[in-house]
């Protein structure tokens, strides 16, 4: 695997201030967001894991759960620093198919944010790990990224960089695996009327892997977006992509897709799409695919101290294994309560099937099903205005009919963190 460049190159001619923008950008890049905004969307809902799920797998000793977050203000903190050491242990882990081991997990991560002209915002964290057993690899993760947000006259710009190697021990593939990912996007949203936009995207993602299908992915939409009301936005339009899968048959899908999003109050907000995706791998005797795909992220604040999230998602795309494509089925649900003004509990539960489709009708591979079920709890809590503390427990339990893809695993954390 080769490391790309564009990210580096790309990030330096951000920085610039390009030709005809306007100085009041916005600091969260939207892909919908709008000189004319269609709906209220001052306050954003947190992302739920389920709404955009990453495209590199299910790691075994699950997600980074934050547990407080510190604004930066004036010229000293314009890179934001912070750091995190991240103790566990995991019953259940994997370095090959079929073996299950445990091991105490040690985690040292680092990160800069940087933020430029309210417009500009790039991101460093390596991530260095190191296990008690030596079945496992020690490794050093890697997340980067850039993005940029402005008016073109009455256009709306937005663009990001991301790049990310990691080698953790994964659900998907039942081992520890090494891969490598980078990708480019960018979206405008071209005012039609006061009340109606219309939004295109394009972007190129690749994933890399020590031993897995590589995917070099290229998809474009287009979507009409309409405000309803000043709380509700409707819109409607269609995307392709293109999977370019190294060994194995290309992955071709079209969508067809109808979202809604709606911003009632600053307690709730909601975002639907539900559509049709029409799939096909190259050389196959299936034909078309045709598989229902929607998706769901609601954040609720029921009180001041307490907020609800519920997540989901249905999609098809390229899996980790030649000639097979997967369907994917995720939702997830979360609660965050703070306790005692410097305390927080937040408790969560994840769900998803994951059915492989070979490219042939009675191909060997043909019927992999896995069902994932996860719950995760965490307190935090901080002191001395820069620091913060957590213990985190997971327990994970993937039911798969290939005997060695299915495995129960338990991890129990404690991190601690400073940030300036």
């Amino acid at each position: 695997m080769h490391s790309p460049h564009l990210l580096v190159a790309a990030a330096a001619v951000l920085l610039g201030t390009p030709p005809g923008w306007s100085q009041a950008g916005s600091p969260t890049p939207t892909p919908s967001s709008s000189p004319r905004p269609a709906a209220t969307r001052s306050t954003p809902p947190p992302s739920n894991p389920a709404w955009k799920p990453a495209g590199n797998g299910t790691s075994l000793l699950g997600p980074s759960l934050s547990t407080v977050s510190s604004s930066a203000a004036g010229v000293a903190r314009i890179l934001n620093p912070s750091v995190s050491y991240n103790l566990q242990y995991g019953d259940g882990l994997t370095s090959q198919v079929g073996s299950d081991v445990k091991s105490t997990v040690h985690t040292l991560s680092p990160r800069v944010v940087a933020n430029f002209a309210e417009r500009i915002t790039v991101s460093y964290s390596p991530s260095f790990t190191w296990y008690s057993n030596s079945a496992l690899d020690r490794h050093t993760n890697h997340i980067a990224t850039a993005s940029i947000a402005g008016m073109i006259d009455e256009v709306s710009v937005n663009g990001g960089l991301n790049y990310s190697s990691s080698e953790d021990p994964l659900v998907e593939t039942g081992r520890q695996t090494k891969q490598e990912s980078w990708g480019a996007s960018a979206s405008a949203g071209f005012p039609l009327t006061d009340r109606t936009t219309l939004d295109a995207n394009v972007s190129q993602q690749t994933r890399l892997t020590d031993t897995f299908a590589d995917v070099r992915s290229y998809s474009g939409g287009l979507y009409a977006r309409y405000a309803y009301t000043p709380q509700l936005d409707l819109s409607l339009g269609g995307s392709i992509s293109h999977n370019e899968v190294d060994p194995g048959a290309d992955l071709l899908s079209r969508q067809i897709t109808g979202r809604a999003g709606w911003r009632p109050g600053p307690r709730l907000n909601v975002d639907l799409e539900v559509g049709l995706d029409i799939s096909k791998m190259d050389d196959s005797n299936r034909g078309n695919e045709s598989n229902p795909v929607y998706g769901l992220n609601l954040s609720y604040q029921l009180f001041e101290p307490t907020r609800l999230s519920i997540g989901g998602r249905r999609s098809i795309g390229a899996s980790y294994f030649a000639d097979q494509f997967s369907k994917n089925t995720g939702w997830n649900v979360s609660v965050s309560q703070r306790l005692l003004t410097h305390f927080s509990l937040s408790a969560g539960y994840d769900y998803s099937t994951n059915d492989y489709v070979s490219k042939d009708t009675g191909g060997t591979a043909v019927g992999r099903s896995d069902t994932y079920k996860s719950f995760y709890a965490q307190l935090g809590t901080s002191f001395l205005q820069h620091w913060s503390a957590a213990i985190t427990y997971r327990h994970g339990s993937n039911d798969s009919n290939v005997r060695l893809f299915a495995r129960d695993t338990t991890v129990y954390g404690l991190s601690v963190s400073w940030s300036l």
